[in-house]
């Protein structure tokens, strides 16, 4: 399938339009002036693809999405109990068109947009090298040690596209559809870029979860021999690390961190389930985490979140949230097991379902606001749904008339 320039174009369009949701930008009287381009440019692209948004509506059908449409409509209804009502219209506003729109571009095969993702964040990782260069100051963080944090808002916002980017090349590398580039030197310089922009920003964590879904990337697609090749590199590698644990502690700690606590992480976990459980079921409201609620969790800041999926959205949303969006993770995964079995090949939405998940117990991607990680896992969630979806439609149609 080969996509005309207009939708080629929308389709760059709204990815970019997904970075700026966590691209460092002032703050002008107290408001946000990114926020209403969003808005904007998400009822422009709604608009201009109201045919293709109507046509794809079918995708719902299926459990995962299904799940997490309730989901979104319990985000918008909290607002009626939210300590912060304001911003829980807002934030679940953009979230509500952020999913319409994902939807609209629902019927575009996978493979073209894991491309296009990979491309938009090499694109990130290139103008936060340039922006180190020009005001260093601002696109690196070095209070108590250095860390590359671009463009982004933070150095783990930036880290989680490099990763998605790596995770997706690896995929795309292992695609049965995806011919060998005619270009290797430009594709080596992506992985390169990817992966040193990775390490700059020193998120341990993130590239263990990387490096977990990309072993699984080449683990699936390999044959019998290959993964035997692999669980005994694993083995051999994993006796190295042991046998070298002091070393490795000193290259993979960070002085900050050297703590109990998890970089605050355990205190904030501990102080909001001793919260959760005043309102278990309804939670506080959607955005209410970085609120004056959890002010007194630490002295100089507010968490920006809980620092773990599910803890995050059972402090917003309840319990009944909560469940809402595990249906979504666990039915999506069952989901693409069995269109990756019968398929027979490697797709793109499962390894960034694996890795949300992941990344949701130490940080988050689901169940805190709309952002670039999540909405880019929910587009291709949604078009590999979509696409097994018009392939089985096709496949019935066409033994139907057989027998007819």
């Amino acid at each position: 399938m080969v996509l005309s320039k207009e939708r080629s174009f929308g389709l760059s369009f709204l990815l970019w339009l997904f970075v700026g949701l966590e691209v460092s930008m002032p703050v002008i009287a107290g408001r946000r002036p990114y926020l209403p381009f969003f808005v904007f440019c998400c009822l422009a692209i709604i608009l201009t693809n109201r045919k293709h948004l109507l046509n794809n509506v079918s995708v719902l059908r299926c459990m995962p999405v299904a799940a997490f449409f309730m989901y979104m409509v319990w985000m918008m209804l909290s607002v009626a109990w939210s300590h912060v009502p304001l911003e829980t219209v807002i934030q679940s506003t953009c979230f509500m068109l952020s999913f319409l729109c994902v939807v609209s571009f629902a019927d575009v095969p996978a493979v073209i947009v894991a491309d296009k993702i990979v491309k938009v964040i090499c694109g990130v990782c290139v103008l936060s090298l340039l922006l180190l260069v020009i005001a260093p100051h601002v696109a690196a963080q070095s209070t108590v040690i250095w860390r590359l944090n671009g463009i982004m808002i933070h150095c783990q916002r930036l880290s989680l596209l490099a990763g998605i980017g790596l995770i997706l090349k690896a995929a795309l590398w292992k695609h049965a559809e995806v011919q060998p580039t005619q270009y290797p030197l430009r594709s080596s310089f992506s992985v390169l870029l990817l992966f040193g922009t990775l390490l700059a920003t020193r998120s341990r964590s993130v590239m263990t979860y990387v490096f977990i879904c990309v072993v699984g990337v080449y683990f699936w697609k390999s044959r019998a021999r290959g993964r035997i090749l692999m669980v005994v590199g694993g083995a051999l590698l994993a006796a190295v690390l042991i046998f070298c644990m002091d070393d490795v502690r000193t290259v993979y700690s960070r002085q900050e961190s050297n703590d109990a606590t998890l970089t605050g992480r355990v205190t904030v976990w501990e102080k909001s389930i001793e919260m959760i459980a005043l309102k278990p079921w309804l939670g506080s409201g959607y955005t209410s985490f970085s609120s004056d609620l959890t002010a007194d969790f630490f002295t100089e800041f507010i968490a920006p979140h809980a620092h773990n999926t599910w803890i995050n959205v059972s402090f917003e949303l309840g319990l009944i949230g909560a469940s809402m969006l595990t249906a979504f993770l666990l039915f999506g995964l069952l989901h693409l097991w069995r269109v990756y079995r019968r398929e027979g090949q490697v797709g793109f939405a499962g390894g960034l379902l694996v890795f949300s998940i992941l990344c949701g117990l130490t940080g988050v991607v689901f169940g805190g606001r709309a952002s670039p990680p999540t909405c880019m896992t929910l587009l291709l969630v949604l078009q590999e749904l979509h696409s097994y979806k018009m392939k089985s439609r096709n496949e019935s149609f066409t033994v139907a008339n057989v027998r007819g």
